[in-house]
């Protein structure tokens, strides 16, 4: 049976040779017949000129033009290529360190079979540089790809029309918690729950694909989110599959969020801010009558042969004065505008003297539990308005929580950090006494939540409060140069937690004053100066009831000109602050240059102006805030006058 692998022999003549020399020589690959000994035997022109440094080939041994060695290699492209009928190999055409460029040679060698044995063997050698230049190329941009992608924490991925992956970065690869290989050729599904996968990618999915554009969409992934931008991928323009790349935002989103939250904070701060102004404005009118009314009605209870009649008219009169004072007094509390007089004192000690009233108003069916922390800080504030404080929370809870139920008041102590004072406008790092009341009533919803402290803001019946309650609290606790923060939600109660700035110093005691019997004149001259007529009068009435000789003027020119008929003749100088010509400090300080042994006492219904800083009196001023009783200015003038120089 004939050898498949033989060559058949066939006699060719001159021409025929000329011929086939004439086909070899225009072929451009390289062409080589060599002996079983790999001693060549003929080569083609291209072959010539590419060894043209072993030239001539015929009768070199084939490692000695491809290696210049005398012997015999393994790693002979020939002897390779033998074996494996293909070699892609890097052949220098030239000696070692010659400067030949280095070529990229593809070589097919065939063995020669002649009657069952190998006669000879046939090598075909293709010049491949220009294609493995490109390959080289290529595979470094992709290597370059592959590093930038792998550096990136963006997740970078590729999928092909049947959403397989074709392509992850380190990043994805780590997202899903495995390696490349293990992702490459499976879906989300494979990868994630249903639910997930469906969400996170089909969507988004064939909306990159059907509209051929770039679709951004947003993913949340457990706690985190991810910006997710999709792309089609096109190959000869068509379409193959989607690709792309998804970035973590999740402190971006955080950061936006807190901004906003922020930027709320501040806009509710304004809008109060606007409010109060308002409130404080008409409050600071609103007081002057409201001075007249009481006084007149406290003068004509005082009156000899009232009827009985006459006296229940007035007695009602005055109860709605006083509660229309109450009611002036926390718009003013709300607007900062109540003149304070601060002390030192410990937070737990003025809680506990105000837990009896706090347990008569709440009632018995409600538990009041106190809670106080053993080294709360000393604070600076006006007791009466942590009494404030106190009753209208309370009062408060009681209401949200109807019948049965708690109320919890705790003090503590609070670092407020950097962190915390960025997302609350005006806040100051440092450390605060902080006072909480809570209560397990009926609770609040957000939009309730973000309207409290607006005043007359209620979620109370008609006729039950005046929703000004928590707007005084709002207001003292801003007065005080301190924060609060309230957490509620329906059905769970409420919690107000409010942070004083601590303060160094001792505690001051408070004195009492006997305010039940209205002292009486001893000789003394006062001199009035108020620019309302009607309040300029009443002060008038009330100092000479009570014995005193009154100069009353409505100018300071007019005072200076009786200051100087009377040859300063008088004790005691009663001004307003806010008068026409100058304010009252600049009064009583030019009266005390001509006259230095009389005493002062301001008055004034607003605490802003120039004896009174952010609410506070400043410190050796008497003051006595509008609107007053008879009783109230009987008493402090007594006070400043029986004081030693």
């Amino acid at each position: 049976m004939k050898d498949k692998q033989e060559t058949p022999v066939t006699a060719y003549s001159s021409e025929d040779k000329d011929f086939l020399d004439a086909i070899f020589a225009s072929i451009q690959d390289g062409i080589s017949i060599l002996d079983p000994d790999l001693t060549i035997r003929f080569t083609n022109r291209v072959m010539e000129k590419w060894y043209a440094h072993a030239a001539p080939l015929r009768g070199k041994k084939c490692h000695e033009v491809y290696h210049s060695s005398p012997t015999p290699c393994a790693e002979c492209p020939t002897i390779r290529c033998i074996r494996s009928r293909k070699v892609e190999a890097e052949i220098v055409p030239g000696p070692p360190h010659s400067g030949s460029p280095v070529r990229w040679l593809e070589l097919y060698a065939y063995p020669i079979h002649h009657k069952g044995e190998v006669t000879g063997v046939v090598e075909f050698v293709r010049d491949i540089t220009l294609r493995k230049e490109a390959e080289n190329e290529r595979d470094e941009v992709h290597q370059r790809f592959l590093a930038f992608s792998d550096a990136s924490p963006d997740l970078f991925f590729a999928k092909d029309i049947a959403g397989r992956y074709l392509f992850v970065n380190a990043a994805n690869a780590r997202f899903f918690g495995l390696h490349p290989d293990d992702i490459i050729g499976k879906t989300d599904y494979d990868l994630m729950p249903t639910r997930e996968a469906a969400e996170r990618c089909t969507h988004s999915d064939r909306l990159a694909l059907a509209q051929m554009d770039l679709v951004i969409t947003r993913e949340t992934v457990g706690e985190r989110v991810y910006e997710v931008y999709k792309f089609p991928l096109l190959i000869n323009n068509q379409l193959s599959g989607v690709g792309g790349i998804a970035r973590d935002i999740t402190e971006q989103v955080r950061a936006q969020e807190k901004q906003r939250e922020l930027e709320k904070r501040l806009h509710q701060a304004h809008r109060l801010e606007s409010i109060g102004r308002l409130a404080g404005g008409v409050a600071h009118d609103y007081n002057n009558m409201l001075g007249v009314i009481l006084a007149y009605a406290d003068l004509a209870l005082h009156s000899e042969n009232l009827s009985e009649t006459v006296r229940g008219y007035l007695q009602e009169i005055l109860k709605a004065a006083q509660r229309s004072r109450d009611i002036t007094q926390q718009l003013l509390a709300f607007a900062r505008r109540q003149p304070i007089n601060p002390r030192v004192l410990d937070l737990n000690k003025t809680v506990e003297e105000t837990l009896g009233m706090l347990r008569r108003l709440i009632g018995e069916n409600v538990e009041l539990i106190w809670k106080p922390f053993v080294h709360c800080p000393l604070i600076l504030a006006d007791p009466v308005q942590i009494q404030q404080i106190l009753t209208n929370l309370c009062v408060n809870a009681r209401d949200a929580i109807g019948r049965r139920g708690t109320i919890c008041i705790e003090t503590g102590i609070k670092y407020l950090d950097e962190v915390y004072c960025a997302t609350h406008a005006g806040a100051v790092p440092g450390e605060y006494a902080a006072l909480s009341v809570t209560d397990d009533g009926c609770g609040m919803d957000k939009d309730t939540l973000d309207k409290i402290f607006e005043p007359f803001f209620s979620t109370k019946e008609d006729g039950h409060g005046t929703g000004l309650g928590l707007a005084t609290v709002y207001g003292i606790v801003k007065q005080n140069n301190g924060f609060i923060e309230v957490e509620s939600e329906l059905g769970r109660g409420s919690s107000f937690q409010i942070y004083f700035p601590a303060h160094q110093g001792q505690v001051e005691t408070n004195v009492s004053e006997d305010v039940f019997s209205i002292p009486q004149a001893k000789g003394e001259t006062i001199l009035v100066v108020e620019d309302e007529p009607s309040l300029m009068q009443l002060c008038r009435q009330i100092l000479e009831r009570l014995g005193y000789r009154v100069l009353a003027a409505g100018l300071p020119s007019e005072a200076f000109q009786m200051a100087l008929d009377c040859c300063g003749n008088f004790q005691l100088l009663i001004t307003d602050v806010a008068l026409p010509e100058m304010n009252g400090k600049q009064l009583a300080e030019q009266m005390r240059s001509l006259y230095p042994h009389v005493k002062c006492l301001f008055t004034s219904g607003y605490s802003e102006n120039v004896i009174v800083h952010q609410g506070v009196v400043e410190q050796g001023v008497h003051f006595l805030a509008k609107p007053f009783s008879v009783r109230e200015l009987g008493v402090k003038v007594r006070q400043i006058l029986d004081e030693k120089n």
